[in-house]
């Protein structure tokens, strides 16, 4: 028992040294953040589980048509990614996805340095019991953790800032939405953090029928119910994820407490699926979009103007994201 408070008093005097030196308690961090680096990754072996999984999910992908290449800049940059996470998918092991070129490029943000300001938003929101919960990062696919907050990956405080920001100006509350429709869900991580934050509606999300296998794969991994798309009309909570245009116009419905939810996916949508898709989209009472002002060829500052005025009877705001120049947030709200 001595021998036991011995050490107890000894490991407090530890932290307390890491604690009080800035450069000692960076450096912990990201030792403690570079436990999935590439360097010292070493997967066991899957369980049943996930091996069913795995199973399934390249299942689907091998049932998937190729992408189309030759429609627009935009459209051939999204074909190759999708052909790259196909081949990933069917050669390398998914449960470490986050480490793969083709989702580090596109989808997931790094510990860059504007992280950090982010997180400290949070931190400083009067919320952050709340976004705390949140940003909890799970270790499935890999991550990489944040260097300032190991909890954490840069990638869901990024997610999270987003969301934060809506919040603050609108003031509401994610928690209060019955649906949210997600054009464009990268590998799940926005879904997960709407649950995290406390979300119980309806979860939609469209996307390639690369990207929603990926998605389904993940948000199962995780632990969220993933649900038939013919189960929807008598479902009051769960994620559905569409990939075929049929799908899009069935499930489009106007409602209250909706949210429509597209950070930088819909500017990168080439200008005439924009036009198909968008011609279906109903009435949302809310709207959190971030998209950058140009991509390839489009030009994306006068088409959200735009949408923004075809919306009317909605408080609307947009402004340039001042640690991202050239992005910007445009924000819709009731």
């Amino acid at each position: 028992m001595i021998l036991m408070k011995k050490l107890a008093r000894l490991k407090n005097k530890i932290r307390s040294v890491i604690e009080s030196v800035p450069l000692l308690k960076h450096a912990v961090r990201k030792l403690q953040s570079l436990r999935h680096s590439p360097e010292t990754l070493v997967l066991r072996p899957p369980t049943d589980r996930e091996s069913i999984l795995i199973e399934n999910l390249r299942a689907r992908i091998i049932n998937l048509p190729e992408p189309v290449i030759g429609l627009s800049d935009a459209g051939n940059e999204w074909s190759r990614n999708r052909l790259r996470l196909r081949s990933l998918i069917l050669q390398e092991d998914p449960r470490s996805f986050l480490h793969w070129d083709v989702i580090r490029q596109t989808m997931f943000v790094g510990n860059v340095e504007y992280v950090a300001a982010e997180l400290f938003f949070l931190q400083k929101s009067g919320l952050w019991d709340r976004y705390q919960q949140g940003i909890r990062e799970t270790d499935f696919g890999c991550p990489e953790f944040s260097w300032t907050y190991p909890k954490s990956s840069p990638n869901l405080i990024h997610h999270a800032y987003t969301i934060g920001c809506f919040e603050k100006v609108s003031g509401k509350s994610v928690n209060e939405f019955k649906t949210v429709f997600e054009f464009g869900g990268g590998y799940g991580s926005m879904c997960r953090l709407f649950h995290q934050l406390g979300f119980q509606g309806k979860y939609i999300i469209f996307d390639f029928p690369d990207l929603s296998a990926l998605q389904s794969y993940y948000l199962t991994s995780i632990g969220l119910k993933v649900k038939s798309i013919e189960s929807f009309s008598h479902e009051m909570s769960g994620v559905f994820c569409l990939s075929t245009p049929d799908a899009y116009k069935k499930f489009m419905k106007s409602g209250q407490d909706a949210c429509f939810l597209g950070t930088w996916s819909v500017s990168e949508t080439p200008e005439a699926v924009r036009g198909d898709l968008f011609a279906f989209l109903p009435s949302f009472d809310h709207y959190i979009i971030a998209f950058q002002e140009r991509y390839n060829e489009l030009n994306n500052v006068h088409f959200f103007q735009k949408f923004s005025e075809a919306r009317p009877g909605l408080h609307w705001y947009q402004t340039p994201i001042p640690h991202l120049p050239g992005n910007h947030y445009c924000f819709g709200f009731s």
